[in-house]
């Protein structure tokens, strides 16, 4: 996807200090992430500030392989499309030989969830990730499956002491 400085521009004039790093650090990776796995050839991303309600909108959107889609292109096993969402939430890599990659899913996902307090959506083909208000997250199948993916979270103002990195590898 293209990197647009005017939105890292306007990310950095309007929003808090506070989310700043959480939010390149997640658009960094879940733009990644349909860069270099999904040959999408449309890709959208929102980030939305609610300031009075105290929380942040981030869906990121491509029309490319879908997860389950990648593993099936890298020959990795899985059982159906919600194991397959299941896997890439676990870091479970796509990239032959490259002990240690996979894992930006994994710890975006921890960080939104631990760190910022967050709810994180996943839809891939027939797979769906919901992990909402800390309960025990759930992954599902629908019988409408995405043409592409959709990664989807709302998360609260972050504390001024936040610190990324203890929720990142």
């Amino acid at each position: 996807m293209r990197n647009n400085t005017n939105h890292l521009k306007i990310i950095r004039e309007f929003f808090p200090e506070e989310p700043r790093n959480s939010i390149f650090y997640l658009l960094g990776e879940l733009t990644d992430n349909i860069d270099q796995h999904s040959k999408y050839t449309v890709g959208s991303i929102m980030v939305q500030f609610y300031k009075g309600k105290g929380f942040i909108d981030i869906g990121v959107l491509d029309n490319g392989l879908t997860i389950p889609g990648v593993y099936e292109k890298n020959k990795i096993e899985f059982s159906d499309d919600e194991n397959a969402l299941s896997k890439a939430l676990r870091g479970i890599s796509t990239k032959e030989g490259e002990v240690g990659r996979g894992k930006g899913l994994e710890t975006s996902k921890k960080l939104i969830i631990e760190g910022l307090d967050g709810d994180l959506y996943i839809i891939s083909r027939k797979g769906i990730y919901v992990n909402k208000n800390k309960e025990k997250p759930t992954t599902k199948k629908t019988d409408h499956p995405s043409k592409g993916t959709l990664v989807y979270t709302r998360f609260k103002l972050p504390k001024k002491d936040l610190n990324i990195y203890d929720y990142v590898e």
